[in-house]
């Protein structure tokens, strides 16, 4: 059974998750611990906010996958901070994508 994934393309879920203030010091705590010289897989990464904190924090390697047209935006925000030579963007399910190599999901 295919899982829906219709409300994660709705910009209210991802200002939710972004407002999250401890889930967020959370994330950027372990991030900074395991991105740099990494290659990272960001599963579901709506607008690429953390695929470009990732690359940011010297990610050798990011992989951005998401199943909803947050994927545009993702495309707009790689291109607009100039990391394509970085990030590079799948679109899909994680399921549906060939093996990647991570250090870090």
């Amino acid at each position: 059974m295919p899982i829906d994934v219709t409300n994660f393309a709705q910009p209210w879920e991802h200002v939710r998750l972004l407002s999250d203030p401890n889930r967020n010091a959370a994330m950027l705590e372990v991030m900074a611990r395991r991105c740099p010289g990494a290659r990272v897989l960001e599963v579901g990464c709506g607008s690429g906010l953390l695929s470009l904190i990732a690359a940011r924090m010297g990610a050798r390697k990011v992989y951005g996958i998401e199943p909803t047209a947050q994927i545009d935006l993702a495309h707009e925000l790689v291109a607009r901070n100039g990391l394509q030579h970085v990030i590079e963007l799948i679109p899909g399910m994680v399921q549906d994508i060939p093996p990647l190599k991570a250090d870090f999901v």
